[in-house]
Parts: structure tokens; sequence; C-alpha cells
């Protein structure tokens, strides 16, 4: 059973591709129905945009676009969630 900001996901690495690839799952459950109808909204920080301003594979346009309609915002269990994994994955690559 997953605790509160644990997400189920798996890890793909395309070599080829030099990409990796994160699955998270979404909502499964009629409890996850109403935790995500209860959700509160988060405000993303510049550090959790930062893979996507500073990506080489977005065109720039887009890229400036995301920083000029700063602030954004995201469903809180979601963005918690997330930013736990990013700090799960980032101790295990160091």
């Amino acid at each position: 059973m997953q605790s509160k900001r644990e997400a189920a996901y798996f890890v793909v690495v395309l070599h080829d591709k030099k990409t990796v690839l994160i699955g998270v799952r979404g909502t499964e459950t009629p409890e996850d129905l109403i935790t995500d109808g209860l959700c509160r909204e988060c405000a993303f920080t510049m550090e959790d945009l930062d893979g996507l301003v500073n990506s080489e594979v977005l065109p720039v346009t887009t890229r400036e676009k995301v920083i000029s309609t700063f602030p954004h915002y995201g469903h809180g269990g979601i963005v918690e969630a997330a930013r736990e994994l990013f700090m799960q994955l980032n101790d295990c690559t160091g």
C-alpha cells in the first residue's frame, strides 16, 4: 500500500534516444477519486520547472512562454508526489 505523497511508478531508459521515461500511476480506486476531487492547488516553483525550461528538446518559444506566464499551478497531491519522486530518483543517481 502506498503512503501519502508516494506514487507507484516505473522507469524506462531509452539509451538510443538518450531519454529516461518515468510513468506514474494515476487515479485507480474510488478513494483516489475522492482525493482528486478534494485537492488544493499548489504553485510550482522555478525549481520544479527547471527540467522543462532548461530542456534543449523543447523549442525556445515554448520555454519562454512557460517562464513568461509564471506562476503555474497543479493538483497539490500530484505536485507533492512528483517532488518526492524526484528526490527518490535523485538519491538513486547521486
